[in-house]
């Protein structure tokens, strides 16, 4: 980061340059990119329609791409295939200690691999919400259970 703001040249290349690099990579092996991606076009969204200073898009970026970095090294440390490493994350975003953020997702992805289908066949995902829905009323009720079983369901897409 410090070099990135030691490099000369215009702060708005700068911000596009990290906005880049956070969207490249190949989220469908890596699906904890997702949220990071989706964040880092807000970020250059809000800088677009002037909600937000350069600075703070350049602040903001930095911020995502240590959070990048971290995910990184927890994916490698986790020993958790993709899939159940990216509901892992969310789930840690959310709040949620290592603990059990890591119990529930392996749970969730074993809901995954029971209906493999989902992304195709409407019964099967119907099931699968089931499940999530199942397993996260364990630690969380209403509303707030389903937007997290929304959020689980984008980090792990089907």
């Amino acid at each position: 980061m410090a070099a990135l703001r030691a490099r000369k040249g215009p702060d708005e290349e700068k911000v596009i340059n990290l906005v880049r690099s956070l969207q490249q990579d190949d989220q469908t092996k890596e699906p904890h990119l997702i949220s990071i991606s989706e964040r880092a076009a807000g970020v250059m969204d809000a800088l677009d329609e002037r909600q937000a200073s350069t600075q703070q898009a350049l602040e903001q970026l930095e911020a995502l791409m240590a959070e990048r970095l971290e995910a990184d090294r927890a994916r490698a440390a986790s020993g958790l295939a993709a899939g159940a490493f990216g509901v892992y994350w969310e789930l840690k975003r959310e709040g949620y200690d290592e603990a059990k953020a890591r119990g529930l997702a392996v749970e969730i992805e074993s809901a995954y691999e029971r209906f493999p289908n989902a992304g195709a066949n409407a019964d099967e995902m119907r099931q699968l919400k089931a499940e999530i829905y199942k397993v996260l009323l364990r630690v969380v009720s209403g509303p707030k259970m389903i937007a997290l079983a929304d959020k689980v369901m984008r980090a792990r897409p089907s």
